[in-house]
């Protein structure tokens, strides 16, 4: 082929994948993606008998390794082509890891791709897909993927090698080695960070071939949904009612299986709208699918063999070696009955102000305890603080506040820290004790992680009323990114919704929760940061049930006002948020707006001075902070 003319093709490939000549290029760059289960990621993988060189039959992935890494091998791609030389590289990094290459192409003979294959000096074994079984049982998108598979046919990681190359996009060095860090962290026994990505490259019709249907089996399918989506709390010592580890618990509990299912109680995911979401441990509509499929049918074992590496649970803590642990005093929990929150207050012994990395709740016992949240305080419990925005957070599952690479929370010196408990008791007298552990950053991130509210405390729910309707806003006065919501309300709870209504014209919907409910109060974060601007308003609406339809209603003859006790009401819609880079917490004004810090510090010059008692002034601060959405507390 002449240069000229292939030049020529390059172009017309380029110009295909990005659309058509007349208008701008598109940019098709290597970028996380999170609907694992639909593209088989945590699923198994039939070791499927593909075609060696020799023309003898070789599995798809060598159950003798701890790991496999699959690519597909296209001489065709340019793009394909142009990424060999990154396999060869982790390939001589990882010696005791197996290579698969496999080749689909019918337009190119055996002969021809097997010279090009020893000019390019990979050192893993080639494998032809003749029948496009490969290509078809793991619908592969591009040409440019890259497939990794352990030793019980797991598919652990599948997506680009990392993102230096896209369509039209490139860069002088990748920022993200997706396939080394996923070797490397599956090697130490660790979590993949990013478990899929998208792979720019030549598309490929995995659509047009299709493998025989096996049968569902737990070992084979059901397991491993039980891994990502259930084990969390259903593990021994975990806050779930019973294990979900085996086989044989599974089968046992197939009736509770079913209706939770069906009822949507299970797993606690409620929000309908908004995303995409991190940790989302909502079952998609496929997994639903083959869960109800397995319990209509007898709930069949399956093979033995078919099982995934089993996860351990950590029966201590996550944080092995935290930098600082701050106790609580113990609280009895009684047997029976209803409990009235706790809120203890703990001085912080820290002697400069520290950067988080992440923190950790730990409890003595998960079955009783309904929730926690920490806020800061000066030594004094404070319906302010819990206004702006709690500090940490546990629900039950849910331990470990971690923050998003680049961003942390600033822990003033000396401060105080004052948790709300709610406990629920269970039968059983017991005595708990809450704390909350720390990993300090060694320097500051570039972001601080704020946590921050919009709110109504004017709440007056009528008697029997079935549909009360309560909204709040906030307003952002500083440009920042949206990490996270959290929403909050009581047993007459029946939904929430987050909106953001643009300066710039047009309101979005960031979260819609027709269905909340109390017993979770589930953190649902972003995959990625969302861009708010400078006078943006975050409107928050929920919408209560005071009538005896119902069951939770403690009182529905009652008219409900807002405070802290499950007999009360609350309406916060919590969200985090991050700002500007580097900036500590004594430079950190909250995003109140200048004239009303103004005027706080005039009205408190006016009580030093004897001219205003602390209640008049709390008064007159708290009526100009309802007009400007921010509520001050001192």
């Amino acid at each position: 082929m002449n240069y000229p003319l292939r030049n020529l093709i390059l172009i017309m490939f380029t110009l295909l994948l990005s659309g058509a000549a007349s208008t701008a290029l598109e940019r098709w760059a290597v970028e996380p993606q999170y609907s694992y289960f639909e593209n088989k990621v945590g699923t198994f993988v039939d070791n499927l008998q593909l075609t060696k060189v020799s023309g003898e039959k070789g599995n798809l992935y060598d159950k003798s390794a701890q790991l496999t890494v699959v690519s597909v091998f296209d001489v065709d791609c340019p793009l394909s082509l142009k990424l060999i030389p990154r396999i060869r590289s982790i390939e001589s990094a990882f010696p005791d890891v197996v290579f698969k290459h496999v080749s689909f192409s019918k337009l190119i003979s055996k002969e021809d791709v097997l010279k090009e294959y020893e000019r390019r000096k990979l050192k893993g074994e080639l494998l032809f897909d003749e029948k496009a079984y490969f290509s078809a049982s793991l619908k592969v998108k591009t040409t440019c993927e890259v497939f990794l598979i352990d030793s019980n046919g797991t598919l652990q990681y599948r997506g680009a090698i990392d993102d230096q190359y896209g369509i039209n996009a490139i860069k002088a060095q990748p920022e993200n080695n997706y396939l080394r860090d996923a070797l490397v962290a599956l090697k130490a026994g660790k979590e993949v960070n990013h478990k899929l990505t998208g792979a720019p490259g030549c598309l490929v019709d995995s659509e047009a071939s299709s493998t025989a249907k096996t049968e569902i089996t737990y070992h084979k399918d059901i397991s491993r949904i039980f891994q990502n989506k259930c084990q969390q709390c259903h593990h021994q010592g975990g806050v779930g009612p019973f294990e979900l580890m085996t086989y044989e618990q599974a089968k046992e509990r197939r009736k509770m299986i079913k209706y939770v299912i069906k009822k949507d109680l299970m797993p606690p995911w409620f929000a309908e709208e908004g995303g995409p979401w991190l940790h989302n441990y909502d079952l998609t509509d496929d997994e639903k699918s083959i869960l109800m499929t397995w319990l209509d049918n007898g709930t069949p074992e399956g093979n033995q063999s078919d099982a995934p590496v089993a996860k351990t649970w950590s029966k201590g803590h996550v944080i092995k070696n935290p930098d600082l642990v701050v106790k609580f005093p113990k609280v009895a929990v009684k047997a029976e009955g209803l409990m009235k929150y706790q809120n203890p207050i703990v001085k912080v012994p820290t002697k400069e102000g520290k950067w988080i990395k992440r923190m950790e709740v730990r409890t003595e016992n998960p079955q009783v305890l309904h929730h926690a949240l920490f806020f800061l305080s000066n030594g004094k419990a404070s319906k302010g603080a819990t206004l702006r925005g709690f500090f940490a957070g546990y629900v039950p599952g849910t331990t470990i506040n971690e923050f998003p690479e680049g961003t942390g929370k600033y822990l003033p010196a000396g401060t105080h820290l004052h948790v709300q408990l709610h406990y629920t008791p269970n039968g059983t007298a017991v005595s708990d004790q809450v704390s909350i552990a720390f990993e300090f950053m060694d320097e500051p991130p570039k972001y601080k992680i704020e946590t921050a509210s919009a709110y109504n405390v004017r709440l007056k729910i009528p008697p029997h009323e079935a549909n009360y309707v309560s909204a709040a806003q906030h307003k952002f006065y500083k440009d920042g990114y949206l990490v996270g919501f959290n929403p909050h309300a009581h047993s007459r709870r029946k939904a929430f919704k987050y909106e953001l209504q643009r300066k710039s014209g047009g309101t979005e919907t960031l979260i819609n929760i027709p269905k909340y409910d109390y017993n979770w109060q589930v953190n649902y974060q972003l995959q990625k940061p969302l861009k708010v601007m400078k006078g943006d308003i975050l409107k928050v609406t929920a919408a209560y049930d005071n009538s005896e339809n119902n069951k939770s209603n403690p009182d529905p003859t009652v008219t409900v006002k807002f405070g802290d006790q499950t007999n009360d009401e609350m309406m916060i819609g919590y969200f985090e948020w991050y700002v500007q880079p580097n900036q500590s917490s004594a430079d950190d004004d909250m995003g109140i707006p200048k004239e009303l810090r103004i005027m706080a510090e005039k009205t408190m010059n006016d009580v030093k001075k004897g001219k205003l008692s602390m209640k008049q002034a709390r008064k007159t601060l708290m009526a100009k902070a309802v007009k400007t959405d921010i509520l001050l507390s001192f």
